[in-house]
């Protein structure tokens, strides 16, 4: 496990212990708006991914800081409420790593700005490789035994998972295509283990399925995390180089700003685009970028 990855889950574990020691339904019900931050368009993606990022932290933290014992059926209802913001913020997240992993490197082409063949490159498979399964289970594993919301009786068995514990600093810069590939992938794990608020159940918050559920979104959520540093590691390289900086900050930003101009008029005539039999994908990264 990499320090950074370690230091995030131990961090997560107390911000649920403190939270859930302060827990009160009337505190919970106090659910903030997160419409200003999904429609802000005056910031750069990269800017609005990173705070987007922070903003899922902080719902899910939130969400699972719950007192031990029965849900009353007011806290069930607020639990409710969260699931839906956090599948918004997810799916808003996922609209910028497809920007991200299509227009973004056109852009990119047309700004002419330099950028290593490394950060091209795409990961083809589409599902976790073992390791980072083997990773999730081993994180979900500590945070059963660290989290006070969920049940240690389940610390037996999950106890094959224990293993030894390896802890490294090692470079982990990858092709920034390779890491946002790989952050959609774990971002879609995620969006299927919260359920949309119509299909959450009471059933899923009695044990053992409540620490089962809850230990693997906050395995999900720190390696996000962990991979997005990543990803601002490699953004912060890319910009070392003035001509790749002076490109990434203006002349792409122009790119959008024209785009969003055709785009909006393309989006008043979509049935033109139909008849232009324009394909699913063109017509996907058209709305993405409105909507960003």
């Amino acid at each position: 496990m990499h320090k950074r990855h370690f230091d995030l889950s131990k961090k997560l574990s107390k911000e649920l212990n403190t939270n859930s020691g302060k827990f009160s339904q009337k505190n919970y019900k106090k659910i903030q708006k997160i419409d200003g931050l999904l429609l802000k368009k005056d910031i750069s993606a990269e800017k609005k991914k990173q705070k987007l990022v922070e903003e899922l932290h902080r719902l899910v933290v939130r969400a699972f800081s719950l007192k031990k014992g029965p849900i009353s059926n007011s806290t069930f209802k607020n639990l409710k409420h969260r699931m839906n913001h956090l599948r918004l913020v997810i799916n808003k997240l996922r609209d910028i790593n497809n920007y991200l992993e299509t227009t973004f490197f056109e852009d990119m082409k047309l700004a002419k700005a330099r950028i290593h063949p490394m950060h091209l490159r795409f990961r083809q498979k589409e599902n976790l490789a073992k390791s980072q399964l083997e990773l999730l289970e081993f994180t979900a594993y500590r945070m059963i035994g660290e989290a006070v919301v969920l049940d240690k009786r389940l610390l037996k068995e999950y106890s094959k998972k224990q293993g030894s514990l390896s802890v490294t600093t090692k470079s982990e810069l990858k092709g920034l295509g390779h890491i946002l590939h790989e952050q959609t992938t774990l971002m879609e794990h995620l969006e299927a283990k919260l359920p949309p608020p119509e299909k959450l159940s009471k059933d899923l918050l009695k044990e053992p399925k409540f620490t089962h559920w809850v230990s693997r979104v906050l395995a999900l959520l720190t390696l996000i995390e962990h991979s997005h540093h990543i990803e601002a590691e490699i953004f912060r390289r890319l910009k070392k180089n003035r001509a790749s900086r002076s490109q990434i900050n203006k002349k792409i930003t122009q790119l959008i700003k024209e785009r969003l101009q055709l785009m909006n008029i393309m989006e008043k005539k979509s049935k033109s685009m139909i008849a232009l039999n324009a394909d699913k994908k063109q017509v996907r990264n058209f709305r993405t970028i409105i909507s960003l």
